[in-house]
């Protein structure tokens, strides 16, 4: 065998066994996370009842990761507010107090989500879970308007996410605006103020959305709002079966995020980075590291459909924004039906 072969040989040899101790350690890792999840949120302790208060013996309910209300932050007067907001950095535009918004000390432009106020869902008189609170807007616009309970959660932006450590390299190279949002993980003030200012009563928890169970915490939802999240996550699927897991019977998922394909049409923003266009496009790909900022995957419109409807969510519907080249979809947990008698036979 010629020299140059075998030395290609022993190459590729080498490169797969680096990359198989890689996958076993990766493997490894994720079997230590699937533990500790189990032993938070044991098995063979009962769920609280669906939207009644948590009565676990012995369980903190989410109690134990519950951020508290700024006290230092209450009663400010409105020039107080204004001048602590000054001093934050904002990526939502929220209403503070009256003639006073976020949007005026915002970090960057706020990127347009008419389309989601638009698209909001009705959530009078039901209980809401947000995903991804960062500064709060879906939240506290959940409590405006007549939720009967609203609970706020993030992880990376309120500062124990794994890209938390990315902070100072992310805002050293922030020459595209994202990568300066990226840059302000750990940075729960901005929340906190708006939550103090406007009197807030929604309830705040600092969480690992792969952490989400009725167990930890003390409750379901008949709405989750999870909007510009998904295509941040690595395992999907693992993330929707966790929010179908806290979702109440028949609740509403809602999903927003930017349309792969309206994005890498000929010309578009993102063709180039992606290396292709729309007819190559009919799920989605894969874009960790390619794209600035934290951005793991980009969905077309029927991936996320197909995503949604294989993890078992039902009634699933879209409404498409070309303006922003993004998407919404929502859907509902399915509704267990009675088993007629001709069905269950094979029990």
């Amino acid at each position: 065998m010629p020299r140059m072969l075998m030395l290609v040989l022993a190459s590729a040899r080498a490169g797969l066994n680096n990359y198989l101790n890689d996958q076993e350690t990766r493997n490894n890792a994720h079997q230590r996370r699937l533990a500790s999840v189990f032993e938070r949120s044991p098995l063979g302790k009962a769920s609280p009842a669906c939207n009644e208060p948590c009565t676990i013996p012995g369980a903190g309910c989410g109690s134990y990761l519950t951020v508290p209300l700024r006290e230092d932050l209450v009663g400010l007067s409105n020039k107080q507010v204004e001048r602590r907001a000054k001093q934050l950095k904002w990526v939502h535009d929220i209403e503070l107090r009256p003639g006073i918004r976020s949007s005026k000390f915002a970090v960057t432009p706020v990127w347009n989500q008419d389309h989601i106020v638009a698209a909001f869902p009705d959530v009078r008189g039901k209980t809401v879970l947000e995903l991804g609170s960062w500064n709060g807007r879906w939240g506290f616009m959940a409590e405006e308007r007549g939720a009967k309970h609203v609970t706020m959660t993030d992880f990376v932006c309120w500062g124990r996410g794994p890209v938390c450590g990315e902070r100072e390299k992310a805002l050293a190279n922030a020459s595209y605006p994202y990568e300066a949002a990226a840059a302000l993980c750990g940075m729960r003030e901005p929340f906190d103020l708006a939550r103090a200012a406007r009197r807030s009563s929604v309830r705040a928890i600092e969480i690992d959305p792969f952490d989400l169970s009725v167990y930890n915490l003390g409750r379901c939802f008949d709405v989750v709002l999870y909007p510009g999240i998904l295509y941040h996550v690595l395992n999907q699927e693992l993330q929707l079966m966790r929010i179908y897991d806290v979702l109440c019977e028949g609740g509403l998922i809602f999903v927003e995020g930017p349309d792969a394909k309206a994005l890498t049409r000929e010309g578009g923003d993102y063709s180039c980075m992606l290396g292709c266009d729309s007819r190559e496009l009919p799920w989605g790909a894969f874009v960790n590291y390619r794209i600035p900022g934290n951005n793991k995957w980009f969905m077309s419109v029927a991936g996320v459909t197909d995503l949604l409807k294989a993890t078992g969510f039902v009634e699933v519907e879209v409404s498409r924004h070309s303006d922003a080249n993004r998407a919404i979809h929502t859907a509902r947990r399915r509704v267990p039906q009675p088993c007629r008698t001709h069905d269950c036979d094979h029990r």
